[in-house]
């Protein structure tokens, strides 16, 4: 008799166990990531998040290349080169590697002030006085993942530009992606071209 109730309680077990609904098992998935990182653990990275990583990194590239949002920005002249004063919110190197940092890595954010040319003058932030824009279609973008170790993705990036006719081409990056520690996976890549 005791053998057929312990039978029967493991049956309703299994049965609670497998009748969880995806919800559920999706709020395990989550507890379970968020208690891994506490512990020190990778956290996972799927295609769709490294695109996500990437456009979010265009957005931010596009602000700071933009001088942020300033309709008449203030210029001035530095050795023999036009510049113009970023807006408040990046008028310090501080709130600029801060802004940077949401999906560059320390390295990266520091490379890509590098590439656009931005300068400390007078006590706030200025960059080159040009233009620009892009056709690249970073929203249709591609992700193949090259090679990894614990804590660094190498991820092929191929992204379309053109019309939507026969003329479309694509345009291909290679982006290294760090696990920073209580923050997350961020690109360890300038990515300039944004």
């Amino acid at each position: 008799m005791r053998f057929v109730k312990n039978i029967a309680i493991g049956f309703l077990m299994l049965l609670l166990l497998t009748g969880c609904d995806a919800e559920d098992s999706s709020k395990q998935k989550e507890a379970d990531q968020q208690l891994a990182e506490k512990n020190g653990e990778v956290k996972p990275l799927e295609e769709a998040e490294v695109i996500q990583l990437i456009i979010a990194a265009k957005d931010i590239n596009w602000y700071v290349a933009s001088g942020g949002e300033v309709s008449d920005p203030e210029t001035f002249e530095y050795q023999g080169i036009n510049y113009r004063y970023l807006d408040e919110t990046l008028a310090t190197r501080e709130k600029l590697e801060q802004y940077l940092q949401q999906v560059f890595t320390e390295n990266a954010a520091k490379a890509l002030l590098e590439e656009l040319g931005i300068i400390e003058y007078q006590g706030r932030m200025a960059q080159p006085d040009s233009g620009g824009g892009s056709i690249l279609q970073w929203e249709k973008a591609k992700a193949s993942l090259l090679k990894e170790d614990a804590t660094s993705k190498d991820f092929e990036i191929k992204v379309p530009y053109g019309e939507e006719d026969d003329s479309i081409d694509y345009d291909v990056f290679t982006v290294v992606l760090k696990y920073i520690p209580e923050k997350g996976w961020r690109i360890d890549t300038p990515l300039l071209a944004l």
